[in-house]
């Protein structure tokens, strides 16, 4: 049986059936908004809320079989079978083990600029790569996409300010596209940027005309 599962502003995670459509289960992860969710092995669930609660729930069962918490005011968040990455409002990049609950990486912020200033963090979305574990990408709400390379120190390989407005979602491609980055933006501009080549862009999609909250790419066909 194919099922949709899908997080709620609520809290709660309903799960529907895609042949007939209909509800077969609802679990009440708390009251906050979710941001995050990822289905793990052995019928798990993953949820990650806006005050970085993340919680795991039995789908057979239906309890909360674990729960700690990963910092506050989250609002970007990634998730493989095996690790997590999360950030938010002043909660720079951290990457987590989900088995023993423990960060693997933290990333750091940008150096000061030429006036000492220092650049505030905010982190709207982030993108775990498929084929390469060690890179993460975030989109910030002051327009920047940062490429982290794991192996090269906490510091973002690359900071690059790619549109007027608040970066919004974005996702890494795969097989033949892994090195690019889809990014949208608040005002619904959505474009492709090469890895290889500092982040230019090398295309645009259009027809969005709002705000985009969410980009998957098919790894075979070529599909967005």
């Amino acid at each position: 049986c194919r099922l949709a599962i899908a997080a709620r502003k609520s809290g709660t995670v309903t799960i529907t059936s895609l042949e007939d459509g209909t509800l077969t289960k609802s679990l009440e992860f708390g009251s906050r908004d979710l941001v995050g969710l990822s289905v793990l092995h052995d019928n798990r669930i993953l949820s990650c809320d806006d005050i970085g609660n993340v919680k795991i729930a039995n789908m057979e069962c239906d309890s909360i079989m674990t729960s700690w918490k990963v910092g506050d005011s989250i609002r970007g968040f990634s998730c493989n079978l095996e690790q997590f990455a999360c950030g938010g409002k002043e909660q720079d990049l951290k990457l987590w083990d989900i088995s023993n609950q423990s960060i693997i990486f933290q990333g750091k912020n940008v150096p000061v600029d030429k006036l000492s200033m220092r650049k505030p963090i905010c982190i709207n979305t982030i993108s775990m790569h498929n084929d390469n574990r060690n890179l993460i990408a975030t989109g910030t709400a002051y327009h920047e996409i940062r490429l982290y390379d794991t192996r090269r120190g906490r510091r973002p390989v690359n900071d690059v300010q790619v549109s007027d407005n608040a970066i919004t979602a974005m996702t890494m491609g795969s097989s033949g596209q892994s090195y690019n980055i889809f990014a949208a933006d608040a005002a619904g501009i959505l474009q492709q940027y090469d890895l290889r080549k500092n982040l230019s862009v090398v295309g645009r999609y259009r027809g969005p005309t709002a705000s985009i909250r969410s980009i998957h790419v098919h790894a075979n066909n070529g599909l967005m």
